[in-house]
């Protein structure tokens, strides 16, 4: 079971006495005394998981006998030492296990590290009411300690709904999730290390709406406007490029009225003729003057119908792409074309995690796997339906792009299939 590393920042304190065990001490070496304690409520793909940690101050000499304490009932995952560096390189210890106080006791001996943890499945702190979560946990510190604090995993979408304090508040966490923690000075042994909150999250409700997603609506709007306004320049380039200079020559023919109008000459046949042509040649130029801006006007209401034909594409494209959440089903499309194949594979999201935000960690991680086309959540089912085109993608591409996040179940396996129905069978593959 991977690692994880204590999450608070300890301060070091030091220490004048330490506690033994009750019994003679010919029979059981002394048990150190903590420096600080942790208490992290995390989840795995199969139930929460509280992880148990203890820090000895640096004057303690190795070795060093240690307890832990766990709620009575809880499974032990794993107990050792705390190395610092690769998780896999820390060394698993062999506990002995009693009760004390309505607590599960592990003791053990420290050899390489003061840095202790122990984890143990345990139940949810969550319980969800419509859009609210509240989160309630408590365990009694099983020993004296200076500091302790307990920290609990939320998705990283939830909003508290009180402000935080001076000793509590959130905290970054691993990939989509938060911590919400909170510090306690001059513990006692029986005191409660309790926190209570609440939150609420940003869950899509049913009938086609958006999850997740980047931008909300403001983006469409600026792409929407950038295409007008890009119309509206082309529309003004066009129109000086067909008046070609007339406004310029109607100024110049402006100035020309306000001169003096010199008497009329007496005309002669020719120069009655060449007036007549030059009546004729106005007459047809006014009618090119009057049909130009009808031409505009018609250009005008092109450009526009293009700019908004363009806009609401933008818009489409935009929205499809977005993650819609339908009943039980949570989808995705990725890219358009016919897939030529699909897989399925069973998946394991906790109770405590909401699907909307577990669904848009798997698109996010299965998004670089070439040619995927869409993805269905069912979550009635708990699988994953994933279409693509086998000439550049695989399942295997898809199982290992999925297995990081966590929900994909113990065992499952994706199996290509031409099936449109994406059963699951009991193995948790495609039959």
């Amino acid at each position: 079971m991977t690692r994880i590393t204590r999450f608070l920042a300890l301060t070091c304190l030091s220490l004048l006495t330490a506690a033994s065990v009750g019994v003679p001490a010919a029979l059981a070496a002394p048990v150190a005394v903590w420096e600080s304690i942790s208490l992290n409520v995390g989840s795995s793909s199969d139930a929460p998981v509280l992880i148990v940690a203890g820090v000895l101050p640096d004057s303690t000499k190795l070795p060093a006998t240690v307890e832990l304490a766990a709620p009575t009932g809880s499974a032990l995952q794993w107990a050792g030492e705390i190395l610092g560096g690769d998780a896999a390189a820390d060394p698993e210890v062999t506990t002995t296990k009693s009760q004390r106080d309505g607590q599960d006791i592990y003791t053990f001996t420290l050899t390489k590290s003061r840095n202790a943890q122990l984890e143990v499945t345990t139940q949810s702190p969550i319980t969800v009411n419509g859009d609210v979560s509240t989160v309630t946990f408590s365990q009694p510190s099983w020993t004296d300690v200076p500091s302790a604090g307990v920290a609990i995993q939320i998705p990283v979408s939830a909003r508290l709904t009180e402000p935080a304090t001076a000793t509590a508040g959130l905290a970054a966490g691993p990939t989509g999730y938060q911590y919400y923690q909170q510090e306690f000075t001059k513990v006692k042994k029986g005191d409660l290390l309790a926190v209570s909150f609440s939150y609420t999250r940003a869950v899509t409700s049913p009938g086609a709406a958006p999850v997740g997603g980047t931008g909300g609506p403001l983006v469409p709007i600026i792409l929407v406007a950038i295409a007008l306004a890009l119309g509206a320049g082309l529309v003004i380039g066009v129109r000086r490029k067909l008046n070609g200079g007339a406004d310029v020559e109607e100024y110049a023919d402006d100035d020309d009225d306000d001169d003096v109008v010199p008497a009329a000459p007496a005309r002669s046949k020719a120069t009655k003729a060449a007036s007549k042509r030059a009546v004729t040649e106005a007459v047809i130029e006014d009618s090119e003057q009057e049909a130009k801006p009808r031409t505009n006007i018609a250009l005008i209401g092109t450009l526009v119908i293009i700019a908004l034909a363009v806009g609401a594409g933008v818009i489409a494209a935009s929205q499809g792409n977005q993650a819609k959440s339908v009943g039980t089903s949570i989808s995705k499309t990725f890219a358009g074309g016919e897939a030529c194949t699909s897989s399925t594979i069973a998946l394991a999201i906790p109770a405590n995690i909401e699907p909307a935000d577990a669904a848009e960690q798997i698109f996010a991680a299965i998004a670089p796997v070439p040619s995927i086309t869409d993805a269905t959540i069912d979550l009635s089912t708990s699988s994953i339906k994933v279409a693509y085109c086998e000439s550049s993608a695989n399942e295997d591409m898809i199982r290992q792009a999925i297995a990081p996040t966590g929900y994909m179940a113990a065992g499952s396996a994706i199996a290509p299939s031409g099936d449109a129905s994406g059963a699951v069978d009991a193995s948790g593959t495609t039959p």
